[in-house]
């Protein structure tokens, strides 16, 4: 009867060992799938975020260094305002490759529009052209890059967020990880207690 009540618990330690076994094994791959959602976060932060917040500064300063040209020279077209619009394409052509949420399409289709309108009146090269004629399209342009701007510094927050909560996840991981581990090397001691005690019981009978 006693031999029989060992053989049970050696069994349930055995389907405890094995259940334990099993939920480390899902916790490692839970925490390696965790590992992977931070880099990428810390990989989008980067690339999606913050080098399209470098090249949105870049547009601003080129679209202002515009307006103040047309404020104080009124000239249609220059050596200077040619080198600021190949500038401005290669920025774009940078900034179209990042990823793009729908809020921020949205604001960069308005910006190249007002953009579109201002190159359309900066090749027409009329005389009738007047400064407020380029200065409404740059106050647009202008309007939209503020507008994207603010999706940066919104979706940064939001990875940032995600971030913090991948982390906090990965130390819950970790301690669980541990304590199941204790559980493990306990439960395999009472294991080797067990079989211990019926290895002596085994000699005694002979």
């Amino acid at each position: 009867m006693k031999a029989g009540m060992q053989t049970l618990s050696k069994r349930r330690l055995l389907l405890g060992l094995f259940i334990i076994f099993v939920i480390m094994l899902l916790n490692n791959f839970s925490s390696r799938k965790s590992y992977l959602d931070l880099e990428e976060n810390m990989t989008s932060i980067y690339h999606d975020r913050l080098m399209p917040a470098t090249y949105l500064f870049r547009l601003n300063d080129l679209l202002y260094q515009k307006q103040l040209f047309h404020l104080s020279e009124g000239a249609l077209v220059s050596e200077q305002i040619n080198n600021w619009n190949r500038q401005m394409d290669s920025i774009i052509h940078a900034y179209e490759k990042t990823y793009l949420t729908t809020t921020e399409t949205r604001y960069w289709k308005d910006f190249r529009q007002h953009l579109d309108a201002y190159n359309a009146l900066e090749k027409s090269a009329k005389a009738a052209n007047t400064r407020e004629d380029f200065l409404n399209p740059l106050s647009g342009a202008l309007t939209a890059l503020r507008h994207l701007n603010e999706v940066q510094t919104t979706e940064g927050n939001v990875l940032q967020r995600e971030s913090e909560v991948i982390v906090k996840q990965s130390v819950v991981k970790f301690y669980l990880e541990i304590s199941l581990l204790l559980i493990l090397c306990i439960m395999a001691l009472v294991l080797v207690h067990y079989s211990g005690r019926n290895m002596h019981f085994d000699y005694s009978r002979n």
